[in-house]
C-alpha cells in the first residue's frame, strides 16, 4: 500500500535540499545481496554480488558484473560441450575421474550462476540467460 501524496512530498523534499556543488550523487547506497521483494532493474540499493567485497556501487562495476554474467553463462555452456565430448574416450578409470571432474565444475559453476540469478537484479538476470 503506497500513501496518497508520499511521492509528491518526497520530491518537494528532495527539490528543496539542493546538491551542493562539487558533491557528487552516489549511484547507490548501502548493499544488499539479494532484493526481497522481487526483481529490480536500477535502485538506490547497491548489488553485493557474490562475496562481501564485491560491492556493486558504481556504473562501471554493475556493468562489468554484467558482462562478466554473460562471459560466465559462455564458459558453463562450454563446459558441457567438453562434458559431452569425455564419453568419446574408452571406457575405464581414466574417463569416470575426467567426466566426474567435469561434473563437479559445472554443478559448482550452475550454483554460482544460481547465486547471480538469485540477487534479482533484472540486468543480472538478463545477463545470465544471455550467456547461456
Amino acid at each position: 500500500y503506497e500513501f496518497p501524496g508520499l511521492k509528491q512530498e518526497l520530491a518537494a523534499q528532495q527539490a528543496s535540499y539542493p546538491v551542493p556543488d562539487g558533491i557528487e550523487e552516489q549511484y547507490c547506497y548501502g548493499g544488499t545481496s539479494m532484493y526481497m521483494d522481487g526483481f529490480h532493474w536500477l535502485d538506490t540499493t547497491c548489488v553485493i554480488l557474490l562475496f562481501p567485497a564485491w560491492v556493486l556501487s558504481t556504473p562501471f562495476k554493475f556493468g562489468l558484473a554484467c558482462f562478466g554474467s554473460i562471459l560466465f553463462g559462455i564458459l558453463l555452456e562450454l563446459v558441457l560441450y567438453k562434458r559431452r565430448s569425455v564419453y568419446e574416450l574408452p571406457a575405464g578409470f581414466r574417463r569416470l575421474a575426467l567426466s566426474a571432474l567435469v561434473y563437479g565444475v559445472q554443478l559448482t559453476m550452475g550454483y554460482f550462476i544460481m547465486l547471480l540469478v538469485m540477487t534479482y537484479s533484472g540486468p543480472l538476470f538478463v545477463s545470465c540467460i544471455s550467456g547461456m
